[in-house]
């Protein structure tokens, strides 16, 4: 798994740490939609984590509240265990009335008349296209068959898509979509919400709290992947032992920061924390000493 500072956008714990961020969400809103948003309120960050190697656990997402709106803003990877596109099709599909359904029952206490229910927007920010047809967004709204008209429901999905070829976004939601897919996303007329994704990235790499809080999710997936494989060592699966061989040094890691933990009297977070230290030196170490075995080689 990637160290936070090898985090880009595309990565569910930074994408949901710089969404996090108030004012760049309206930015990124308002660029997406196309025109102002009054106030807007990130209500909660989804507190349980997900793996996108083992498709166990559960997404980050985040969610806002702004002019009568609620927002539900997720980073969608490819789901690559799918039997087809049409399977993977459905269950993306199937996934946003999931959302919606979700939100209406978060946003409608008991008692209440269904008139007072907020409108729900569910934006995925795709590292695939959903549809194959090249799009960067594609939006969707419940329509009426026989007026030929939209049903005016409040529901509204956005699926965006980081491989587009025909730009039908602003600038800056082209700059957004550049940094999910490259990463290091170089652009010759940057926008501010360019600039304040950037600056946001490179804050949150650097912010001991998010480290802390890294660290817990970052132990959260150790402890998915050694039960997956439990699971799969008792069904008598064979495949896959390259991989094995990586995810028994991941268990190593585990076991070694877990006895540091107990040993040393720290939080799990801390233990994590100086095995990754640990691990950091000893990369340096070795990428240093191989540079040195080179050169001997060389003088030789």
């Amino acid at each position: 798994m990637k160290k936070l500072e090898e985090m880009t956008l595309a990565d569910d714990f930074m994408f949901c740490k710089v969404m996090e961020n108030e004012a760049i969400a309206k930015e990124f809103i308002e660029e997406l939609l196309g025109n102002k948003v009054a106030t807007i309120t990130c209500l909660r960050i989804q507190e349980s984590y997900k793996d996108n190697s083992t498709g166990h656990g559960v997404r980050f997402d985040v969610k806002f509240i702004g002019d009568d709106i609620i927002y539900n803003i997720e980073m969608q990877q490819s789901m690559l265990d799918r039997k087809s596109d049409q399977d993977e099709q459905r269950n993306l599909f199937r996934r946003t009335r999931y959302y919606h359904a979700n939100l209406a029952t978060q946003a409608l206490p008991e008692g209440e008349d269904y008139g007072a229910l907020p409108d729900s927007y569910v934006i995925f920010v795709c590292k695939f296209d959903p549809f194959g047809k090249g799009y960067a967004k594609y939006d969707i709204k419940p329509y009426n068959e026989t007026l030929g008209c939209v049903y005016p429901s409040g529901e509204r999905t956005i699926l965006l898509n980081a491989y587009f070829t025909d730009k039908n976004v602003s600038s800056g939601i082209k700059d957004f979509l550049g940094l999910v897919r490259d990463g290091e996303y170089e652009c010759d007329s940057p926008t501010l919400l360019f600039y304040k994704v950037v600056e946001e990235i490179k804050k949150v790499r650097q912010d001991p709290k998010v480290r802390r809080e890294f660290m817990s999710y970052y132990e959260h997936v150790r402890l998915e992947r050694a039960a997956a494989r439990a699971e799969g060592r008792e069904e008598g699966r064979a495949e896959g032992r390259a991989e094995g061989r990586e995810e028994g040094i991941e268990e190593t890691i585990l076991k070694f920061a877990l006895s540091l933990q107990k040993k040393e009297g720290i939080s799990r977070e801390e233990a994590f924390m100086r095995v990754e230290e640990l691990l950091r030196v000893g990369e340096e170490f070795s990428t240093a000493d191989s540079g040195e075995m080179n050169l001997d080689r060389d003088r030789n």
